[in-house]
């Protein structure tokens, strides 16, 4: 899939044919000239505009020698520099308080879709970073990095942040040569957020109560979206701790168990609520015993993250009322107001 653009001498120069121009797609030569010579190497330049709806361009570029003769010549060496008119875009495209510190720009050629890789052949003079109007420290690292040390402040969200940089760019060849570029004053808004929240979990219904004759107990939950894709996962206890009084030493644990059976949910950005159920029973239920009211409490951990990278992680408090008898007494209504008091909501972050 290669592409040729063949040069020939001609009137101490070097030209395109309009015949072979014709045959290169996508391409246009707009001048070919020999710029110097330097050691008795010459330097060549070939200006073309190539078609941005053409595919290819991005790969190896190299030069054939072509001689009547067509012998070798074992002095025949060359350097190859393809370079064009420099661009800048921002990877992150938004800032975040308290996240933000720095404001990354990357140098790319015009209209490219891959990072430069020639920074050591660039030189950047007058180069000036103006941030909402005022002067800015800016460094070039490798690869084409701009960096800025920005952090926004919380009085910016919901605002703006204007980032102006204008710098006279040359391509340096043959030791200290430098060819211009043409890079025009360039200018982006970047939008400040507050710090995403990431999906959370808020218990929607008290457990209900664990009684004797009947070893089981449910509770319902709702899992709210966040300011991002993401997603919350729930870790589910297997083995509660039991007070004193719940069970023996023949009968198998409790169990909780979730309906449905997914303890992570991915979570789109503002979408619908997702609910489910927890369950909590004995795997036993004949020699499952209950002798005491202490309610039965566990934590019920969680951990949510969002696609940039916010992570959230927490624990709910749990308590489910434990009945040893259908009678109902002072003790039962004490343990109730118990548990209801250990329940805990989550923060939204």
């Amino acid at each position: 899939n290669s592409k040729r653009i063949p040069l020939v001498r001609k009137d101490g120069g070097y030209v395109v044919t309009k015949a072979d121009a014709e045959d290169l797609d996508g391409i246009r030569i707009v001048e070919a000239k020999k710029l110097f010579t330097v050691s008795n190497v010459s330097y060549l330049m070939v200006t073309a505009e190539l078609n941005p709806n053409v595919s290819g361009w991005s790969g190896e570029w190299g030069v054939e020698f072509c001689r009547p003769n067509q012998n070798n010549n074992v002095n025949d060496k060359v350097s190859v520099y393809v370079y064009g008119s420099l661009d800048l875009v921002v990877p992150t495209k938004q800032l975040t308080v308290d996240r933000t510190k720095q404001i990354v720009l990357q140098i790319v050629g015009k209209g490219a879709q891959t990072y430069s890789d020639a920074t050591q052949n660039l030189k950047f003079k007058n180069l000036k970073v103006l941030i909402d109007g005022e002067n800015a420290i800016p460094k070039i690292e490798g690869q084409g990095v701009i960096s800025i040390d920005y952090s926004p402040s919380k009085n910016k969200v919901g605002q703006s942040v204007k980032v102006e940089v204008s710098t006279e760019p040359t391509f340096v060849v043959a030791g200290d040569t430098e060819i211009p570029l043409d890079f025009p004053r360039w200018t982006a808004e970047l939008p400040v957020r507050a710090v995403p929240r990431t999906p959370y979990l808020e218990q929607e219904s008290r457990w209900t109560p664990l009684d004797k004759n009947n070893p089981k107990s449910s509770a319902k939950f709702v899992v709210h979206p966040g300011d991002e894709n993401g997603q919350i996962c729930i870790k589910i206890p297997r083995n509660p701790s039991l007070p004193v009084g719940i069970g023996n030493k023949d009968s198998k644990p409790l169990r909780i168990d979730l309906v449905p059976n997914n303890n992570c949910f991915e979570m789109k950005a503002n979408s619908a609520d997702q609910g489910f159920e927890l369950r909590l029973f004995a795997e036993d239920e004949k020699t499952f015993r209950i002798d005491a009211d202490s309610p039965l409490e566990f934590p019920l951990e969680f951990k949510a993250s969002t696609e940039t990278g916010e992570s959230d992680t927490g624990s709910l408090k749990q308590g489910v009322v434990v009945v040893s008898s259908g009678i109902v007494d002072p003790n039962w209504l004490k343990a109730i107001a118990l548990a209801l008091g250990s329940l805990l909501l989550p923060l939204a972050i």
